[in-house]
This record gives C-alpha cells, sequence and structure tokens, in this order.
C-alpha cells in the first residue's frame, strides 16, 4: 500500500508540473469511495478523507503532529459538486517517510472495515498514531522505551506459546494502549516491568494505580532483568519477527498486532535504530496482595504518584509462572 501512495503522489507531482495547478488522485480503495490524495503547486502532499456535509472543524478533536496539519477543507468535484473532507497535509519533505506509513496505515484500516465505520476507524487511527507521537514520535524510541517494550512482548509471546489463543492474547494487551496495566485476561491482570539494574534490582512504578488489586481478579507484578549483549542475544526487531512469522498462520492476528505495535510506538521504518541485543537473565513473577510494599491510597489532591520499589524487598511474593500461565489458559478457553 504504502508504494502504491508514493506511485500515485509521484505521479501527482509530475502532473503539477505539467499543468500548473493542484491535483488529484484515487487509491482506489475495495471499499471505500471517499478516499484521495493530493499534490498542490507548491508540492505540498495531502490525504482527503470525505465527511458529511453537516460537519463542522469543532467536531473533530485533532491532535498536533510534528510535520503534519489537520483541517476540514471542501473539494469541488465535477458532478458531485462540493464535499467536505478531513484533510492531513505534509508540512515538510523531513517527516515524508513517516507522513507514508501513516497515510497507508489509514488507507489500508479503511479498506479492510465497512463504510458505514469510517468514523470509528478514522478515531482509532488518530488515537493510534498520537500514542506514537508521544511515545517515539519521528526519531524512534528511547532506550529504556525500548526495553520496555521487550519486557511485554517476552511475556506476550510466552503466553502465546503456553497455549492462550493468540488473537486473544493480543487483545489482553492494554499496555500499548496506554493503560494503567500491561495484560488483562478475565480481569487477571499482570503489570510488566523491565530493568537493567544491577544489585539491587529496582523497578520504577509510573502511578499509584499500577500496583492496586482493587477490583481485579488477581494482579501481578512480572519483573524482567535484561543484560545488553555486545554479541548474541536478542534484539527488539529479531524479537517482533520471530512473533510476526509465529502469527502468521493465526487469521486477523496480523493485522491487529501491527497496529498494537504501532500504538506502542514501533514502526518498521525505525527498525534500524535498534540495534542493542539483550539477554534475558531472570524473569520472576509476584503476586500484588496484602501488605506487599505498594502505595495505593493517597491524600485527596495527590497523584500520579512515580517511586521505585525494591526488588528484593518482594521476594516472599514470587507465584509459579507455570501455573499462572496454566491458570488463565484455562480460564480463557
Amino acid at each position: 500500500m504504502e508504494e502504491k501512495i508514493r506511485d500515485i503522489w509521484t505521479q501527482l507531482q509530475n502532473e503539477v508540473k505539467q499543468f500548473d495547478s493542484k491535483r488529484y488522485g484515487r487509491l482506489e480503495l475495495n471499499d471505500e469511495d471517499g478516499f484521495r490524495l493530493s499534490c498542490d503547486r507548491e508540492k505540498n502532499l495531502e490525504i482527503l478523507i470525505a465527511v458529511d456535509g453537516g460537519k463542522k472543524l469543532k467536531d473533530f478533536n485533532f491532535p498536533d503532529w510534528n510535520g503534519m496539519d489537520f483541517d476540514l477543507v471542501e473539494l469541488n468535484l465535477p458532478v458531485v459538486g462540493s464535499i467536505k473532507n478531513i484533510r492531513l497535509k505534509l508540512e515538510g519533505e523531513n517527516y515524508t517517510d513517516i507522513f507514508l506509513t501513516i497515510c497507508s496505515d489509514l488507507a489500508e484500516s479503511l479498506d479492510v472495515r465497512p463504510h458505514n465505520e469510517r468514523y470509528s476507524v478514522f478515531n482509532e487511527f488518530l488515537e493510534r498514531w498520537t500514542s506514537f507521537f508521544e511515545r517515539a514520535g519521528t526519531e524512534g524510541l528511547s532506550p529504556s522505551n525500548q526495553r520496555g517494550l521487550f519486557g511485554e512482548l517476552f511475556w506476550l509471546e510466552k503466553i502465546i506459546d503456553n497455549g492462550i489463543a493468540a488473537y486473544s492474547a493480543l487483545d489482553s494487551w492494554k499496555g500499548c494502549l496506554r493503560a494503567y496495566h500491561d495484560f488483562e485476561i478475565n480481569g487477571r491482570v499482570v503489570e510488566v516491568k523491565t530493568t537493567m539494574t544491577k544489585s539491587p534490582v529496582k523497578i520504577i512504578i509510573n502511578n499509584e494505580r499500577q500496583l492496586d488489586d482493587r477490583g481485579l481478579k488477581s494482579l501481578h507484578l512480572l519483573v524482567t532483568s535484561l543484560i545488553k549483549s555486545e554479541s548474541g542475544g536478542l534484539s527488539l526487531p529479531e524479537l517482533i519477527g520471530r512473533m510476526i512469522e509465529n502469527l502468521k498462520e493465526q487469521p486477523g492476528c496480523g493485522i491487529l498486532f501491527s497496529k498494537l505495535l504501532k500504538s506502542a510506538g514501533y514502526i518498521e521504518k525505525h527498525s534500524y535504530l535498534y540495534k542493542a541485543t539483550y539477554t534475558v537473565r531472570n524473569d520472576e513473577l509476584y503476586s500484588v496482595r496484602d501488605d506487599i510494599p505498594r502505595i495505593i491510597n493517597l491524600a485527596e489532591g495527590l497523584g500520579n504518584l512515580k517511586y521505585s520499589l525494591l526488588v528484593g524487598s518482594i521476594q516472599n511474593f514470587i507465584e509459579d509462572k507455570n501455573k499462572y500461565l496454566k491458570m488463565i489458559k484455562k480460564e480463557s478457553a
């Protein structure tokens, strides 16, 4: 899809040069007749998505993305007449590659969903890419975010390998969607923490909700300790590549995994940046209950508490990972 969009824009740029006027092109999606590409005299690239004529700018909560601009514009077409469109415009050649990826993702999402779900698809698209820009932006994930994603995917792969249906496992991954906890299956929650600290090992609790088990069937803390390997080990792109290969035969899982990765801040274009390789030194599952060290009750007016937790202080709360995996497999069947 991305190459198809690139080819159409190249053609439109040539037509602008020839006719000295703004040019439009169709992507010819299977189930979407309101998606257009355009290029103006300044060679600015745009996508246009037709919307109801009664829509106003205030009806949309457009995000602020670097190098791109949203607007609501009217497009005059032969025979059809004036049509309102959401416009996403590229501003600056430095953002062309990420812009192509974004446009391709929207086109593919529109193409596989019914026409009457256009607004739902578009809102999901905005949430997905807003999450991406918050995590990674145009420069890729920070080293700490890379390790955090590695840890979450390591657990995701493990629950799939232990018999949880792939689609259910992917659907349980909530951390990439900015939820309070990383994984949830039928009210059973796992919060994943990845660390490279040496003894004494500590992890960062980012807010008071992360270790709050109230209203949940169970809450577990998975602590994954990584060693950065000079040779050998596994890189983030290698782990993702392995998972993509294993999900190929699972209906719908490849598309869902791709969307979740984008929400987590990962795109293939940035994979060359992620050269670090890791070896999992240790991963332990802890039951969050009773008097485990934590802060969950704050005075009125306080919130967004962040603190460090020494892993050595919670050794009495270790649980058997294999027993836990068997239990959630049975409950999810």
